[in-house]
């Protein structure tokens, strides 16, 4: 899933006449926030967690499930910004309380995942020479292991960036893919 960094109209289920201005985030390494004007629709309880936040962003439709309110900050106008940190966040599908969403695959990018499992396509080879160096890519295959729930994949995926015979950039990207052998909700696909 790519970077988001945009405003949106967000409401509660239920409620889709009272919407509220929010700011939404989300990163690899950072997770998601939303950071959401308060005074609308959003519980102003320390503590509260909010079990689905509907909204939308740069046209596309948003799911956020189980947001737990961490942080508010209230301006001199007198009005109040609270940050939610949701556990889960999905795009393209606003999910209705009656349409809980449940998921046969799920995917996941982890920063440093090449370290964490010790494998890259990347191969150097230096030769005696200090001015010769060879640099290879050969995609590693997926690795594979079961557990309670399903089964485990780490895929390698790539591309190479640039024309230009003197620069070129290989992009390595791995992922984690759970296959549930049946449709299983948000809450019990963690990994």
């Amino acid at each position: 899933m790519e970077d988001i960094d945009e405003n949106g109209i967000f409401w509660l289920p239920g409620s889709p006449e009272k919407t509220f201005v929010g700011h939404l985030k989300f990163s690899a390494e950072g997770g998601a926030s939303l950071v959401a004007l308060e005074g609308f629709a959003v519980p102003r309880q320390s503590g509260d967690a909010v079990p689905r936040i509907l909204g939308q962003v740069r046209n596309k439709k948003v799911t956020l499930l189980d947001s737990g309110r961490f942080a508010e900050t209230v301006y001199g106008a007198g009005l109040a910004y609270s940050r939610y940190r949701p556990q889960h966040l999905f795009m393209g599908q606003s999910f209705i309380p009656e349409d809980e969403p449940s998921f046969t695959t799920a995917h996941a990018r982890y920063h440093n995942l090449p370290q964490w499992v010790n494998r890259t396509g990347f191969i150097f080879d230096r030769h005696d020479s200090l001015d010769e160096i060879t640099i290879r890519y050969k995609q590693p295959d997926a690795l594979t292991g079961q557990f309670s729930r399903g089964t485990v994949y780490v895929d390698f995926s790539w591309r190479s960036d640039g024309e230009d015979l003197r620069e070129r950039r290989i992009v390595e990207w791995p992922s984690v893919r759970v296959a549930y052998p049946h449709p299983t909700p948000p809450h019990s696909a963690k990994f």
